[in-house]
């Protein structure tokens, strides 16, 4: 893997996110599989952790800014928690 391209790519992916809107793993995932060769579980993986942490900073931010809808929070969370729970008991 050459990781000098990897930070390089991966801002200009996160550019084009900010401009966007569109979110980084239908971008990084590819980019890390096609490009950079990295066994598809492993890129995935690691997306998922790294948006993980992204998702956490981003909360945070809301909930200082005040612009946190708690009631839609409590309904994706009514619908998603136990569906990730089902889905990784399935597994």
């Amino acid at each position: 893997m050459d990781f000098l391209l990897l930070p390089l790519f991966s801002f200009l992916v996160g550019i084009i996110v900010g401009l966007t809107g569109i979110g980084g793993a239908s971008l990084i995932t590819p980019m890390l599989i096609f490009i950079f060769q990295v066994p598809p579980a492993v890129a995935i993986s690691s997306d998922v952790v790294a948006a993980t942490l992204m998702k956490v900073v981003g909360s945070i931010k809301h909930w200082q800014q005040e612009t946190l809808d708690r009631e839609v929070v409590k309904w994706l969370a009514l619908g998603s928690v136990p569906g990730s729970l089902l889905g990784v008991g399935i597994s």
